[in-house]
């Protein structure tokens, strides 16, 4: 007996058998991958010996049963307007909740139970998957949208680790994961806030023009251009005082006389250069003493508030 010829001979071999080798025993030469060829398909022809030789032949189909030798694939693709690129997605953190910001795709080469996958999301982070369709589909081939499933906030998490994890439903199962950084990225969400809701400084009259009164200081939880904070004072005051907009420093602009004035109220403002721009205030109370140094002092000029 022979086998025909064909892509069976790279696979198998045929041994005769037998006294008078009347059967023959199938070999294979090695291993078959069912996900390359699933099925062999071949002819073995018998001849006698006789003169003339006699032969016959028959149709032989082998079917290639499916092990669960297939880890599951997890792919993760750019959706929509959100930035994906080497593994990394950028994601304002004013998006909303339940907004996608990847597709998921999963699949097994593997047949039957060997190939029905499910895919989590593992971790506590504020990401879910959901499936991309309401039908079954192919169950070997699956497809996900990974959703936010709370607010974000750059000021308490900036970056988290989205690891995805595939599980087959072989015996045993099969798993595999693949991981995304998700970058959260600064909104302007947050006002300049002063240490103080209200100061009070003492400063002397027949000051000197041009004089530090104080420094006040304010800071933004914000990143960047969102944290940078501009000062500026009441236009009331104006022509008495004035404020360094990028330091803080209150300056006096003319000499103070206690007799005409002895008190000033004014609100120091401060603005961040975010879009769109948020303000915080607080409100400056500006005692003068005499100047013979006899005052009572309730509070030290040239203080930094």
């Amino acid at each position: 007996m022979a086998l025909g010829l064909g892509v069976e001979k790279a696979f198998l071999s045929l041994c005769n058998r037998g006294q008078w080798k009347t059967s023959g025993w199938l070999s294979v030469l090695h291993r078959i991958d069912r996900e390359e060829v699933n099925q062999l398909r071949f002819t073995v022809m018998a001849r006698d010996r006789g003169q003339p030789p006699k032969t016959d032949k028959a149709t032989v189909v082998l079917n290639i049963k499916d092990e669960n030798d297939n880890v599951p694939s997890i792919e993760i693709r750019k959706i929509g307007r959100i930035p994906l690129k080497d593994g990394v997605a950028n994601v304002a953190e004013d998006v909303l909740v339940d907004t996608p910001i990847a597709l998921v795709q999963v699949s097994d080469r593997d047949q039957g139970e060997n190939g029905v996958v499910t895919c989590t999301v593992v971790g506590d982070v504020p990401f879910q998957l959901k499936p991309a369709s309401d039908t079954e589909g192919d169950q070997n081939k699956k497809k996900y949208f990974l959703h936010t499933s709370a607010p974000l906030d750059y000021e308490t998490t900036r970056e988290f680790n989205v690891v995805i994890v595939a599980v087959d439903s072989g015996s045993p199962s099969l798993s595999s994961n693949n991981s995304l950084v998700v970058k959260v990225g600064d909104t302007n969400d947050n006002p300049p806030v002063f240490g103080q809701s209200v100061v009070e400084v003492y400063f002397p009259e027949n000051n000197i023009p041009g004089e530090r009164v104080a420094t006040v200081l304010a800071t933004d939880a914000d990143s960047g251009k969102n944290a940078e904070i501009a000062y500026s004072l009441d236009s009331s005051v104006m022509g008495t005082f004035a404020i360094d907009p990028d330091s803080g420093d209150i300056l006096v602009n003319t000499v103070l006389d206690r007799e005409q004035t002895d008190r000033y109220e004014f609100k120091v403002n401060a603005k961040d250069k975010g879009i769109p721009v948020l303000q915080g205030s607080t409100t400056s109370f500006t005692d003068l003493t005499c100047s013979n140094g006899y005052a009572n002092l309730n509070g030290s000029p040239h203080m930094t508030i």
